[in-house]
């Protein structure tokens, strides 16, 4: 995530209660909601910003107060709700100190600790509002200069690295020190972790074993892994330099919410591997840029969707989350060059021994496992060289043949022989078919690329090739072919519309276009699929519509959907909960047609590749999905797919009257938002808070709006010039079931001119009444 941001430089990340994410920069400031960013920067013109852009580390403490470090030292509160950062004055014995390796700490009891390492240590006193060694409850040694610091879990035992390599606990309960030669309270880790080196970036996991690193090998830092409850409380310690074979520095040991442990910093980013009991790394992507792209990944956060943030040094901010990671991407190898594909994938067939057939354009044909394990395509082409286009593939009803669209022409693999015969009857002209099906009869439909419709009469028996060109389709490009469970063979065109053909005697039963003979070359709206849903109602896609047809009334209407799709669509496909699930040129959507609900996934949602490949598409027998993208496939399961279970309410993030920014925070106490007759212009821009985009935000103005609307992308809605009169407005989020959250409220007062006032109408009507009583006399 790049766009939007100061800087592709982030040094520190931090979440307050209210669901803000604040990123700190080298550039400044920001708030992000999920939308939108604020940006604060220094600002000579405007007492209270920020005094300088470059900041070190974010802290959000146990009070929700937001706390910056600079990189020169300086530390400040800055106040969330009014955008005013106050400096908090730090003490330090010498002025150096602040230019060696500087970080906040916060104990389990909401302690601020400044630590500058192997200089100096300070806490903050509420009382006083500074930093200062007098502040300190820890009681240190005038020599000892401290590298590391942490509070042990559940306990008031705090641990604390030198700079010598040696290492100590103060017990605040008891008000013992113990260290090397005075370990008064007989601590085993006082012992055991007596290093050569110091130790910094020390972390307590959940399970109680605590973590640091240290450079005792001299060349190279090391992870350092203690656990105080083990009977043998064996210190152990790993390197990541075999590995990596370059020089690193690791920053900080981050734990996530499911209990993993991760590194990151200069030229380095891995996850502890349990059961190996190893770092493992995570490769920086700077080739394919679908992946993290770093040089040094300086912060790891994650938030309270479980969303894990990744700050990088020079390329910006990622968002990924190990838990929903329900989309997987397969490439494949070009037949002929042995290198990855470029092809996009376009049909698919799962074999009866569920092996799975994918076709490409340009790169072959290939054949997979149930598990997506690759396996060789060894049938025996025949009559022809072995093409590499495979546009569409059909089951025959005999179990064994495959039909199977080219460029040009047809594919019929029989899977018993294990052959692939190529036909191209004459009639076709050497056209790409893209689209092929089988009806009941046995006949075979070709959809080509802008050469119209075919029928092929029995096509597997011996002797004269019999071709049928559909008259009514013309030359149009045939974009998707259909049987449903009537034998109808349904049929969409670019610009022809949609047809239903009877496949026992090739009548033409339906037929309808959204645009007339001679709006035929005008650039509206072309159709792309065509998916029987159920026995009464078949769904019909046009770029960005949706059409139902209704096979009892024989009647086709629009189905209402909450928002528009992004892109063009490109295949549906349906579930076995009765969801359709439609992909385009930008994304999938799941769609609950009932209560008209769309969730959005692209690579945000960890799709790598989100360009779907048009009528491109796949159900398997487990009820997996299959659909083509650019140069691979993209395979799930829509069972295996969460969403959050709460509702989050909007929030509003940012009111402008005209061309003035509003004070959020104050006006929602008020309760009321009281506006002049001349400042009836209004633009509200609101988020749920949330960064999965579940979630769908709707609105209503009272008085204005009799329905709600949803959002646009950007969760803005603009009132312009709104009369005078009492309104609200009513803001709520849809999660993907469905089901609405709490409203939010903004109560509205837009003043009358004054002359449109009852006072003016009275002073009015006196007037009046007064002069025609002059005139009178």
């Amino acid at each position: 995530m790049s766009k939007g941001l100061l800087s592709n430089e982030i040094r520190s990340l931090a979440q307050d209660r209210t669901g803000y994410l604040w990123i700190a920069t080298n550039n400044g400031l920001q708030r992000y909601d999920g939308f939108h960013f604020k940006t604060f920067q220094r600002s000579d013109k405007k007492p209270g910003s920020i005094p300088d852009n470059s900041i070190l580390q974010l802290l959000v403490d146990k009070d929700d107060n937001l706390w910056l470090l600079l990189a020169d030292g300086r530390i400040g509160l800055f106040d969330k709700s009014k955008f005013i950062y106050t400096d908090v004055p730090v003490r330090v014995k010498s002025t150096a100190s602040l230019w060696s390796v500087k970080k906040l700490l916060q104990d389990e009891s909401g302690n601020i600790m400044f630590l500058m390492e192997s200089a100096e240590l300070l806490t903050y006193d509420k009382t006083k509002k500074e930093f200062s060694a007098e502040a300190n409850f820890i009681p240190l040694k005038k020599d000892w200069l401290i590298t590391g610091l942490a509070q042990q879990p559940g306990t008031q035992k705090y641990w604390i690295g030198l700079h010598s390599g040696e290492f100590a606990i103060f017990n605040r309960a008891t008000g013992n020190l113990s260290y090397a030669g005075h370990n008064v309270e007989k601590e085993t880790a006082v012992d055991s972790l007596q290093l050569k080196q110091g130790m910094i970036h020390f972390h307590f996991d959940k399970r109680g074993r605590f973590w640091s690193v240290s450079w005792i090998s001299g060349h190279h830092p090391s992870i350092i892994k203690y656990d105080p409850k083990e009977s043998k409380r064996k210190v152990e310690t790993f390197e990541i330099l075999s590995k990596l074979r370059m020089y690193h520095e690791i920053s900080s040991i981050f734990e996530d919410k499911s209990g993993k442990i991760w590194i990151h910093g200069n030229m380095v980013f891995a996850q502890f591997d349990e059961a190996a009991n190893e770092f493992k790394l995570v490769p920086s992507d700077s080739k394919s840029g679908q992946g993290i792209v770093y040089d040094f990944a300086s912060d790891l956060f994650q938030d309270r969707e479980q969303n894990m943030w990744v700050a990088t040094g020079n390329h910006g901010l990622y968002r990924f989350n190990p838990n929903h990671q329900y989309f997987t991407t397969v490439s494949h190898i070009n037949q002929i060059t042995k290198q990855t594909g470029t092809g996009g994938v376009l049909s698919f067939l799962q074999l009866s021994d569920d092996d799975i057939l994918v076709g490409s354009w340009g790169d072959g044909i290939f054949r997979y496992n149930s598990k997506f394990q690759e396996k060789p395509f060894t049938a025996k082409f025949i009559s022809r060289q072995p093409s590499l286009m495979f546009w569409s593939m059909y089951p025959s009803a005999d179990s064994n043949t495959v039909w199977m669209g080219s460029q040009p022409g047809i594919y019929q693999y029989d899977r018993a022989r294990n052959t692939m015969t190529h036909r191209n009857p004459a009639p076709l002209q050497n056209r790409t078919v893209r689209q092929i099906a089988e009806d009941r009869s046995g006949n075979l439909w070709l959809g080509t690329h802008h050469f119209g419709l075919f029928k092929w009469l029995s096509p597997k028996k011996a002797g004269k090739e019999e071709l049928v060109k559909i008259p009514e389709l013309a030359n149009d490009l045939i974009t998707k072919i259909a049987v449903d469970s009537t034998g109808w063979v349904w049929v969409t065109s670019e610009k022809k519309g949609v047809f239903a053909f009877d496949g026992e005697n090739g009548r033409m039963r339906f037929h309808w276009n959204n645009r007339s003979e001679k709006d035929s070359n005008k650039i509206l709206e072309g159709f792309t699929n065509v998916l029987p849903f159920n026995d009464t109602m078949v769904i019909i896609s046009t770029n960005t519509r949706l059409y139902r047809y209704s096979r009892p009334s024989h009647k086709i209407t629009e189905i209402p959907m909450s928002n528009f799709v992004m892109g063009v669509i490109t295949s549906m496909e349906k579930d076995n909960d009765g969801f359709l699930w439609i992909s385009t040129s930008n994304g999938i959507y799941r769609f609950q047609m009932q209560k008209k609900v769309l969730v959005f996934f692209n690579r945000d949602a960890g799709i790598e590749t989100d360009r779907f490949v048009l009528g491109a598409s796949h159900k398997l027998r487990d009820g997996r999905m299959l659909f083509g993208v650019e140069k691979a496939f993209v395979h799930f399961s829509p069972s295996q797919i969460k969403f959050p279970n709460q509702h989050q309410r909007v929030t509003l993030t940012s009111i402008q009257v005209g061309r003035q920014e509003m004070p959020v925070d104050s006006i929602m106490k008020l309760g009321l938002l009281t506006l002049g007759p001349n400042d009836n212009s209004l633009n509200i821009e609101f988020s749920s808070l949330t960064y999965n985009s579940y979630s769908l935000i709707q609105y209503r103005l009272n008085n204005i709006d009799k329905e709600w609307h949803s959002a646009d992308l950007d969760n803005k809605a603009s009132f312009p010039f709104l009369p005078p009169g009492k309104y609200t407005l009513l803001l709520r989020t849809m999660n993907a079931e469905g089901q609405p959250s709490e409203i939010t409220t903004l109560p509205l007062l837009i003043m009358a001119p004054f002359y449109q006032t009852w006072w003016f109408y009275s002073l009015l009507a006196l007037t009046m009444a007064f002069t025609l009583y002059w005139l009178d006399r």
